[in-house]
C-alpha cells in the first residue's frame, strides 16, 4: 500500500485537485475525489455540487486538501472533529501535515465514507465507520472524539480490547440549550449556550487550553471552563502528565519536571522562558537546578559526551538556555505556582487545586490555601502561619512566619527558586513538608567529633531561633561538606529528623 500515491496540487494557482492526496507521514491513505458533471460548474463532490477550493482564501497556513481548507497541524489533538492530522504532498516540493478529512467536504461538514480498516493508518482501528486512533486519555483525541475502550472479533474469532479515539459527535464547543446536549463523559457542560470543558484548575483542561472562563451553569451554580491560549499544548508539551520521566517533546524544548520516576505529579513543560510572560497561565519562570550533564566539561562539570541527554557548549553560558549553578547546571523552566509563588489574580494560582490568591503578612500576594487558624493546616509545616492577612478577602489565608516568601539568601531563609540564594547557594525543599529554603554554601561549619552531623558547631540560629545542623562530612569532596544545612525541626528522639527552619508553635 502506498507504492503509487497521487499527488493533490495545492500550491497558489492550483484550485482544481486532480487526483487525491499523497499521505507521507502515515501510510498512504486513499482518500474521497470529486468527479466532474455537466451540470455542475465547479466540484461535484459525494452527489452535491461545491464550489472549488482556493489557496487564496484559505487562513492562518491553511492549504486545500480534498477541495477543503485544511489547517496545519503537530498532533491529532489540533484538529477538528473527524479530521486527521496526516502528511501531506501539496506539491513537488512543498509537503506539511495537515488536518485532513478523510472522506468528503459538503457545506463544511466531512461525510465519513464506509470505514477500510486497511486502508487506516498503521494500529488504527475503524469505529462507528472512522478510522480511530489508539489513544491513552481523552487529551490524545481530537475533538468530537473520547478516549473509549471499544472490543473487536478477530479473524481467527478472539477477542481483544483497546482504547481507541472514538467519535462522539456533537456537544463539543457547540451551540447548546443545556447539559443534555454536550459530551458529559468528558466533561463538557452547557455554559452560556455552548458546550465547554468544565474545570477546576488549568490541568484540568489538557489540550484545550486553560480554565480561564468563569460563570455560572445552567442550574446557576458557579462554573468555570476551558478557553483556548497560545501555548503549545500538544502531545509532550505543556501539562501532559510523565510519571516515566521520557514522555516529553525534548525536541521541542519541553522536559518533565518532577522528583524522578514514578512521581504521578511530575508535568511536562518548557525551558528557556525568560519571564513569567513566556508561560501559561498558573506557571511561572523559576530558575531551577537540571539533572542534565555537560557534554564537554564547563561550569567546573565534568563532561559526560557519551550521555544521550548531555547539554552541549552552546547551549551553557550568560543569555544561553542551561547557565552554571554552584553544583550543577541551572536553567529556566515554567514551573506551576505553588504555595508562596506570587501572584495577581486567582487564576495565576490554578495550576494546584484549592489555591487562592491573597495578600501576606508583608502585604504581597502569594498563591495560598484557605485554613483553620485553630490548627496548623497550612503548607510547609511550621514555617506556614495562618490568620486574615489579606483585609480584601475577609478569610485566613496561609502565610510564611518570615513575613515573606523571599529571604536575602542568607541559610534558612526562604526562597521560590535558585535565584533567590545567590550564586552560591542553593533553595533547597524539604522532604517531609516541602518547606523551601536556602542553604548557604559560603557559610560553613566546624568538623562534627563523633559523627557526620552534629547541632551548632558554627552554625547560626535559623530565623525561628533554632539550632541549624552542621553536616560535618567524611569527605571533602561532597558539595555539603561542613556546610549548615538546616535545622532538625523534630525534637522528640524517638522520631526521625525531620528537616527545616521554624519550632513548633
Amino acid at each position: 500500500m502506498g507504492e503509487n500515491p497521487a499527488r493533490v496540487m495545492g500550491r497558489l494557482g492550483f484550485v482544481l485537485f486532480q487526483r487525491l492526496l499523497w499521505v507521507a507521514l502515515l501510510t498512504g491513505l486513499a482518500l474521497g475525489a470529486c468527479a466532474s458533471d455537466d451540470e455542475c460548474n465547479d466540484e461535484l463532490v459525494d452527489g452535491v455540487c461545491q464550489k472549488r477550493c482556493d489557496d487564496t482564501l484559505c487562513t492562518n497556513g491553511a492549504h486545500c486538501v480534498n477541495n477543503a481548507c485544511s489547517a496545519p497541524c503537530t498532533t491529532q489533538t489540533d484538529c477538528a472533529a473527524r479530521r486527521y492530522c496526516v502528511g501531506v504532498q501539496l506539491d513537488e516540493k512543498t509537503a506539511g501535515k495537515f488536518c485532513v478529512c478523510l472522506g468528503a467536504v459538503v457545506d463544511g461538514e466531512c461525510r465519513q465514507k464506509e470505514c477500510d480498516e486497511a486502508a487506516c493508518p498503521k494500529d488504527w482501528r475503524c469505529l462507528e465507520n472512522a478510522c480511530s486512533a489508539p489513544c491513552k486519555s481523552h487529551a490524545d483525541c481530537p475533538l468530537g472524539t473520547s478516549c473509549l475502550l471499544a472490543a473487536f472479533t478477530d479473524a481467527d474469532g478472539g477477542v481483544t480490547q483497546g482504547t481507541y479515539c472514538a467519535p462522539s459527535g456533537s456537544g463539543q464547543d457547540t451551540p447548546c440549550t443545556g447539559d443534555s446536549e454536550c459530551d458529559q463523559a468528558r466533561g463538557w457542560r452547557c455554559v452560556t449556550g455552548r458546550c465547554r470543558v468544565a474545570c477546576a484548575t488549568h490541568r484540568d483542561c489538557g489540550a484545550v487550553g486553560s480554565c480561564t472562563g468563569a460563570g455560572q451553569d445552567g442550574a446557576g451554580n458557579p462554573l468555570r471552563w476551558c478557553e483556548p491560549d497560545d501555548k503549545p499544548r500538544g502531545k509532550g508539551q505543556y501539562g501532559t502528565p510523565c510519571p516515566s520521566g521520557n514522555e516529553c517533546d525534548e525536541p521541542g524544548g519541553f522536559a518533565c519536571y518532577g522528583t524522578g520516576a514514578g512521581d504521578l505529579d511530575a508535568y511536562c513543560t518548557r525551558g528557556g522562558c525568560a519571564s513569567d510572560a513566556d508561560c501559561p497561565l498558573g506557571l511561572e519562570c523559576d530558575l531551577t537546578r537540571s539533572g542534565r550533564p555537560p557534554c564537554q566539561d564547563a561550569c567546573g562539570l565534568a563532561g559526560v559526551p557519551g550521555n544521550q541527554r548531555c547539554v552541549p557548549a552552546d547551549q551553557i553560558g550568560p543569555g544561553r538556555e542551561f547557565s552554571c549553578g554552584p553544583l550543577s547546571l541551572v536553567r529556566n523552566l515554567c514551573v506551576v505556582r505553588e504555595f508562596c509563588s506570587e501572584c495577581e489574580t486567582a487564576a495565576d494560582c490554578m495550576g494546584k487545586p484549592n489555591q487562592v490568591c491573597a495578600r501576606d503578612i508583608g502585604g504581597k500576594k502569594i498563591c495560598t490555601v484557605l485554613c483553620d487558624p485553630d490548627i496548623n493546616s497550612c503548607p510547609w509545616g511550621n514555617a506556614g502561619v495562618c490568620d486574615v492577612w489579606d483585609s480584601e478577602l475577609g478569610v485566613p489565608t496561609c502565610a510564611h512566619r518570615f513575613g515573606s516568601c523571599r529571604g536575602t539568601g542568607k541559610s534558612c531563609e526562604p526562597c521560590i527558586d535558585e535565584s533567590d540564594c545567590g550564586s552560591n547557594g542553593l533553595c533547597i525543599s524539604s522532604n517531609f513538608t516541602h518547606e523551601r529554603y536556602c542553604i548557604d554554601l559560603g557559610a560553613g561549619c566546624d568538623a562534627c567529633t563523633d559523627d557526620s552531623t552534629c547541632t551548632g558547631n558554627g552554625c547560626p540560629l535559623t530565623p525561628g531561633g533554632l539550632a541549624m545542623t552542621c553536616y560535618g562530612g567524611i569527605d571533602s569532596r561532597e558539595p555539603l561538606y561542613r556546610k549548615c544545612v538546616g535545622a532538625n525541626v523534630n525534637e522528640n528522639p524517638l522520631v526521625s529528623p525531620q528537616g527545616g527552619c521554624w519550632p513548633a508553635q
